[in-house]
């Protein structure tokens, strides 16, 4: 993990006291200030966050390391830290030190970040200590997608494996960014009581962020090429380790290697109250097969998807009764922050909804042209 590690506490070395000037200790004849938050290890200087769950503690090298695919660890570090204080298990336990120290620190200065880790892991002390069972937490929608951006920065070693595709083919790659992750979770919305599939779901990061955010009783994911397949089963460890190490609920999920329009897979696809799909790339026969197997949809599911499976002016008249558009209504939505990985430009995505009460409407008028979006929700 280019330097970073997670690893137990050693029995022989138990946290020091809480201390308000800088405390002294030797490691190898080296004196370290603030020894609850900095440590040596193999001759490298380090900081290190204890878990407010009582996992291993994460590990920085100091100086802190940019990757060359912009893993950034000490901004990564404090921005956890940043975040962490306003979660609401721990904000009771936080100290005004603590606030104070995060609005003047410098990432440069060892002695500096010695000094956030030693504060910090105080009060994750007093938040175990006043802690009972192994209870888990929601995590806020801006911890969720800092601890997706850790999960994939860990997991996808080298991003460019992912654009090898066949241009412009349904191979192609893209991906939603987890600012519209959490916009589509609470504009669906997406419930606990929900289950939840994503067809052609990448590396995974929809599936795991929704498990987390939305915690749904069932997430799954199907993905057909081979190098995000093989992403999607690290991505899927990091987020466990990640989650536990939080402290973070989530709800249950999988993520496996096939093709969506296999038979296998109906069942669970009829049985969905949210389907996932990223069409834009999709041909006309593909999304057409997709519209034969969302017809067999329960009562109520929603699909979220890049483009519409039906037009949002749809009429139902008695030349189009076989149209998927006879029970979907489609709303329109539009991410104006980069929403996916393809363009920069505010991105729609739109959010049908089954309805067969608008065909009983239909039958129920002598068969009149029903306009579908004129139809009260």
């Amino acid at each position: 993990n280019g330097g970073l590690r997670l690893r137990p506490m050693s029995d022989s070395q138990p946290p020091a006291p809480a201390e308000s000037a800088p405390a002294i200790s030797a490691v190898n004849g080296v004196n370290l200030p603030y020894p609850r938050g900095s440590t040596i290890e193999n001759g490298q200087l380090c900081v290190f966050l204890e878990s407010p769950a009582g996992n291993p503690r994460l590990v920085y090298p100091f100086p802190f390391e940019v990757k060359e695919n912009g893993w950034d660890m000490g901004k990564e570090m404090c921005d956890s830290v940043r975040l962490l204080v306003h979660e609401e298990e721990l904000r009771p336990f936080i100290s005004d030190e603590l606030f104070a120290v995060l609005h003047k620190l410098d990432k440069s200065n060892f002695e500096s970040m010695a000094r956030l880790c030693s504060l910090f892991n105080e009060c994750v002390e007093r938040f175990r200590q006043a802690s009972t069972g192994d209870t888990k937490h929601q995590a806020s929608t801006p911890m969720m997608q800092h601890i997706m951006a850790m999960v994939y920065i860990r997991a996808v070693d080298d991003p460019m494996r992912l654009n090898k595709y066949k241009g412009w083919s349904e191979e192609v790659y893209g991906e939603f960014s987890s600012g519209m992750i959490s916009e589509i979770v609470h504009r669906v919305p997406i419930l606990k009581s929900h289950k939840f599939i994503d067809l052609g779901s990448g590396v995974g990061q929809v599936v795991l962020q929704v498990s987390g955010e939305a915690g749904c009783i069932e997430c799954f994911g199907v993905e057909k090429q081979d190098i995000p397949a093989e992403y999607a089963k690290i991505m899927s460890q990091v987020y466990r380790d990640l989650m536990d190490w939080f402290g973070k609920a989530y709800g249950k999920f999988e993520i496996v290697q096939g093709d969506f329009m296999d038979k296998k897979f109906l069942k669970f696809i009829r049985e969905a109250d949210v389907i996932f799909v990223n069409n834009f790339a999709f041909g006309t026969l593909l999304n057409q097969r997709l519209k034969d197997m969302f017809s067999l949809l329960k009562e109520g599911a929603r699909i979220v998807s890049s483009l519409n499976f039906a037009p949002m002016d749809f009429t139902i008249t008695s030349r189009n009764l076989s149209d998927i558009g006879t029970i979907l209504k489609v709303v329109k939505k539009t991410f104006q922050g980069e929403g996916v990985s393809w363009t920069s430009r505010p991105f729609d995505y739109f959010i049908q909804t089954v309805d067969r009460t608008m065909l009983e409407k239909f039958f129920a008028n002598n068969c009149r042209p029903l306009r579908v979006s004129d139809d009260p929700p």
